[in-house]
């Protein structure tokens, strides 16, 4: 019998490539919660419809990029899980987190039971919906994703570094780029075949599912100019200044179970992220 999977965030930059490939793999009932999240009602009567539900991959969240308020990131990033967790019963949680639920700290690469110091009021949103749900919600089957950068494809409407030093490089615009905000650049496809696999296998507990490359953006920008054929000479190497919103130097350890499955190395993929997501 075919599992029963819920998205929300579907339409989303990830949840686009989650959807394609749930779709194309014939295994799954698929289901989308498309209601606003906050909307509890909706969201409730939602739920009273579709009671057999094997997974929920809970992907709906307010970004770091968000202009709003930061309750509104607390609502919809905290407050609005925990109203869907209640709802799943017996049901699989998967829930996207991020690396920022940590500190920067040039020093540590923080793995999966180390303690949790967000900086942010995004950190801090998913820090406390990762604590519901593993602590208070009473859900026997949660998985965490903690991730880092996802890129993958182009999407114009989704301005992401990539995007944008595209932009630059296609108008010849010198552009700054920090040598000292690091991340690992995760590829949504690998992302995506590992939740794919943490559905079927019901891998549950905390993964950090980044990619093994630990590069500053300026590093970055070399490897996405060689890689399509810009002059690395657009790129002038500069520090975040004192400020800035950007993490620095915020390094997730990869989980094993996460790094043993991507099958192209950073350049590789890099290659891959001017192009258009196929359906």
């Amino acid at each position: 019998m075919k599992k029963t999977v819920l998205i929300t965030g579907a339409t989303g930059y990830f949840g686009q490539v989650l959807l394609r490939d749930l779709v194309k793999s014939r295994k799954y009932n698929i289901h989308l919660l498309l209601e606003d999240i906050n909307d509890y009602q909706s969201v409730n009567r939602h739920f009273s419809l579709f009671s057999n539900v094997d997974a929920v991959v809970h992907l709906a969240a307010l970004l770091p990029s968000y202009k709003g308020s930061e309750q509104d990131i607390i609502q919809t990033n905290y407050l609005a899980t925990r109203n869907l967790a209640s709802l799943c019963g017996n049901t699989h949680f998967i829930f996207l987190s991020t690396e920022s639920v940590f500190k920067s700290d040039p020093n540590i690469a923080w793995d999966i039971n180390d303690m949790k110091n967000p900086e942010t009021t995004y950190g801090i949103s998913k820090d406390a919906a990762e604590d519901f749900l593993l602590k208070e919600s009473g859900l026997s089957d949660v998985t965490i994703l903690r991730t880092s950068m996802l890129y993958g494809y182009d999407q114009p409407k989704r301005k992401n570094f990539l995007r944008f030093l595209y932009e630059c490089m296609e108008n010849k615009t010198e552009v700054e780029v920090f040598t000292d905000v690091y991340n690992r650049p995760t590829h949504v496809n690998d992302l995506s075949v590992f939740i794919l696999d943490i559905i079927e296998k019901k891998l549950t507990g905390i993964i950090h599912a980044a990619a093994e490359a630990y590069v500053s953006r300026y590093e970055l920008g070399k490897i996405f100019c060689d890689a399509h054929g810009y002059s690395r000479d657009l790129l002038i190497p500069v520090t975040q200044p004192i400020g800035g919103r950007m993490h620095k130097q915020l390094n997730l350890k990869p989980s094993e179970r996460f790094t043993r499955q991507i099958k192209l190395p950073l350049r590789e993929r890099v290659i891959t992220c001017l192009e258009k997501l196929e359906i």
